[in-house]
């Protein structure tokens, strides 16, 4: 029979920690506040943890060896946090980037593949290895990677962690025994705390064990890390980094240091309930009264700290773009104001961001702008309201949206609007009125096309399944169609005639090169779904002709100081995000 501890214990507000009189039972955290004595872990004090120096001196202190295993994501940054925690308290931490994915393009692992997995686990000897599931849509992939590393380390401990363990805890804990909930950072490291000392780990916070003898503890959360900067930043370097892809082994290499793109996440938690994405179970239950959902904002020293370290260690790293890659950049205005003057004054790359269309004003984009922004990437999801507000749950209107867009456009930032295709509930008003708004906005702007994806354990995918709009199957566990339909593609033969039909009427009124006139008249000619190559055509030579356009600008470029380099980046960006939508 499960033992379950009580929760009631620590659904304590998480607000900022004040000193003064404890109740029995409680002891004071430095970062958390008052804690149960129960959950009281190993703590260091600063003096005692042995730090991270750099990848050529750096020493383990610790006995216990551990393997942090990303699925097809070079970047994951909570792997790469775990690992920086972990190697800053002494132990040998490794990570293994296993597979890469882009946009539609991921390819199962190879044989050889495999065997250089093997290669890893054998000279690493882990005693405890760490299988980060991010996303629902590499689930299979994550059962054959665990039935892979037990054959290979049956004395190890293996914990699941991350998205698709938070969303469905129940159907993980079917197959392994131990899992973490929540932020991993800490729990993992008193897992090694535990184990470096070999003592019982079943009672340890965030993580549900079924020991050997059956017995199994969902133990609740600790309260969720207030101060972020109590924690290290994630290392960028070498050290302790593998990557095994397309049939090649890397051995302490960072292959983030070969991509296009540098992020940096400045802080975590999500305010919004939209009930198709898996941030919407971080606002309900114990994740909630553990302060999942709230604004935990990095300080910009912090910030800037790692960027300066990722400066020495990208060999064209003034080349880049930079992506801040939070859920929502600017939730805390004053604080964006404060990191652009500091931004200012040491880095000169381009970068983007998530927005949100509620969280805009005025002084934060110009301010941004002075800085080198170079696009804003704004969720709106779908260009009819009905759908936005009462069954996304989302909370911006078409007038807040078309705000928004008029002070990007006052102040020349170019926009990148998020629609979510393939939604059984919108009807063909929905289409017609999302069509109406995309031709209102001020052009031109750019389209992020995503098929909508089915995560379980979320409001809406269980509506849809209790209503009989989708089947058991089309949940993303089972159908993992992200892997092929992470960008909407116009080749994708399930979609819906109409939505073909729409999808490029769509593109055409972003980019303003048709009238708006020659585009309502197209969306009369209803004969077309039966013939959609027609719209693809013409969005083809809308983008031949957008790429001559931006050509035009090549010498301004070269004037403002652009490298070679700098092209070359930006090129494989516009491959990467605009021929899948032509295919």
């Amino acid at each position: 029979m499960a033992e379950t501890n009580d929760l009631k214990a620590v659904r304590k507000q998480v607000g900022k920690p004040s000193k003064g009189p404890l109740p029995d039972g409680y002891y004071y955290h430095r970062n958390y506040g008052p804690l149960p004595e129960k959950l009281k872990y190993i703590e260091y004090k600063d003096e005692e943890v042995p730090g991270y120096t750099d990848e050529e001196t750096w020493k383990p202190t610790k006995n216990t060896r551990a393997i942090l295993i990303s699925m097809s994501n070079v970047y994951n940054l909570g792997v790469r946090w775990i690992q920086s925690v972990t190697m800053h308290a002494g132990y040998d931490c490794h990570t293994v980037f296993f597979g890469r994915l882009l946009a539609n393009d991921w390819t199962p692992p190879s044989e050889t593949d495999w065997a250089n997995f093997g290669k890893a686990l054998d000279e690493i000897k882990p005693h405890v290895i760490g299988l980060s599931i991010a996303c629902t849509s590499y689930w299979k992939l994550a059962l054959d990677i665990d039935k892979f590393v037990k054959e290979k380390c049956p004395d190890a401990v293996v914990i699941w962690g991350s998205i698709h363990v938070d969303i469905a805890p129940d159907q993980c804990f079917e197959h392994n025994d131990v899992l973490c909930l929540g932020e991993g950072e800490l729990p993992f490291l008193e897992l090694l705390d535990r184990i470096e000392h070999d003592q019982p780990f079943h009672d340890i916070p965030n993580l549900w064990v079924r020991t050997r003898d059956g017995k199994e503890y969902k133990n609740p959360m600790r309260p969720v890390i207030r101060d972020l900067d109590s924690i290290p930043a994630p290392i960028w370097d070498d050290k302790n980094k593998w990557y095994i892809r397309w049939d090649q082994l890397g051995k302490n290499q960072d292959p983030a240091f070969k991509e296009y793109y540098i992020f940096v996440m400045t802080n975590r938690g999500c305010p919004y309930h939209c009930n198709y994405c898996v941030n919407s179970v971080f606002n309900q239950g114990e994740f909630r009264s553990c302060g999942h959902n709230r604004l935990r904002q990095r300080s910009v020293e912090h910030v800037m700290e790692e960027m300066q370290r990722m400066k020495g260690r990208y060999w064209n790293f003034d080349n880049l773009q930079i992506s801040f890659f939070d859920d929502i950049f600017t939730l805390n205005p004053e604080w964006v104001l404060e990191f652009a003057k500091a931004y200012k004054e040491n880095f000169k790359n381009p970068f983007w961001c998530y927005f949100h269309p509620n969280n805009i004003r005025a002084d934060v984009m110009d301010a941004l702008k002075d800085i080198g922004l170079s696009h804003i990437d704004m969720g709106v999801q779908t260009g009819s309201e009905r759908i936005r507000l009462e069954l996304m749950k989302r909370p911006e209107t078409n007038k807040s949206i078309l705000n928004a867009c008029n002070i990007m456009k006052d102040r020349d930032i170019s926009m990148v609007l998020d629609v979510i295709t393939d939604n059984p509930f919108e009807t063909e008003q929905d289409m017609v009125d999302a069509l109406d708004f995309f031709l209102e906005l001020p052009g031109p702007y750019s389209f992020n096309f995503y098929s909508l994806i089915w995560f379980p354990g979320v409001a809406l995918t269980q509506f849809a399944l209790d209503g009989g709009y989708i089947s058991r199957e089309q949940v993303e566990d089972e159908a993992a169609k992200t892997l092929d339909q992470f960008v909407a593609t116009f080749r994708y033969e399930e979609r819906k005639p109409r939505d073909k039909f729409y999808i490029p009427l769509f593109h055409m009124a972003s980019r303003r090169i048709f009238t708006k006139n020659f585009i309502r008249w197209l969306a009369k000619k209803r004969h077309l779904e039966n013939k959609p190559w027609v719209l693809y055509r013409l969005v083809d030579l809308q983008n031949f002709l957008d790429i001559l356009r931006k050509m035009t600008k090549i010498p301004k470029k070269i004037k403002e100081g652009w490298t070679w380099s700098r092209f070359y980046a930006r090129i494989k960006l516009y491959l990467l995000w605009e021929r899948p939508y032509n295919k």
